[in-house]
C-alpha cells in the first residue's frame, strides 16, 4: 500500500529536471568536525585553564601572547569525545577524551604527579594542570 501512494504521487506531480546535469557540488575549504560538534562558550581563569565537564583544560604557551586569563574561548567537543579550545578562528589546544593536552602528532602528552598535590605537570612544559 505504501509503494503504491508513492508510485500514484509520482506519477500526478514529479516534473522532468530543467537540467540534466547534478546539482550537488564538493564541499571545499570546510572542516565538518569543527562544524558538526558540540560548542560551549567559557572564560579562561585566572591560572589560564578553562573548565569544563568538571576537568581543567589547560591553554599551552604561544608565541605572541603571555596568556589567555579572562579570555572568552570556545570548547568544541567532538563525536569522539576529543576537545579543542578555540579564541575565535584560532585552535589554543586539543585535547583528549580525559583533558590531556595532545602533541601535534596527536599523542597525549604525559602527565605526571607531584607528590603532596592534586595538580599536574607535563614536563614539557612546567605548566600545572589542575585535577
Amino acid at each position: 500500500m505504501e509503494n503504491s501512494f508513492i508510485e500514484d504521487f509520482n506519477r500526478r506531480f514529479m516534473v522532468a529536471a530543467a537540467e540534466p546535469e547534478e546539482a550537488f557540488v564538493p564541499l571545499l575549504d570546510a572542516n565538518l568536525e569543527d562544524i558538526l560538534c558540540l560548542k560551549h562558550r567559557r572564560v579562561v581563569g585566572n591560572d589560564n585553564c578553562v573548565r569544563y565537564r568538571g576537568m581543567s583544560l589547560q591553554i599551552p604557551p604561544v608565541k605572541d601572547r603571555y596568556h589567555f586569563v579572562r579570555a572568552r574561548v570556545v570548547v568544541h567537543e567532538y563525536c569522539d569525545g576529543s576537545m579543542s579550545v578555540y579564541h575565535g578562528k584560532r585552535r589554543l589546544g586539543r585535547y583528549d577524551s580525559e583533558g590531556r593536552l595532545k602533541n601535534k602528532g596527536g599523542k597525549s602528552r604525559p602527565r605526571t604527579r607531584i607528590r603532596g598535590s592534586r595538580s599536574f605537570t607535563s614536563p614539557s612544559s612546567g605548566y600545572a594542570l589542575r585535577g
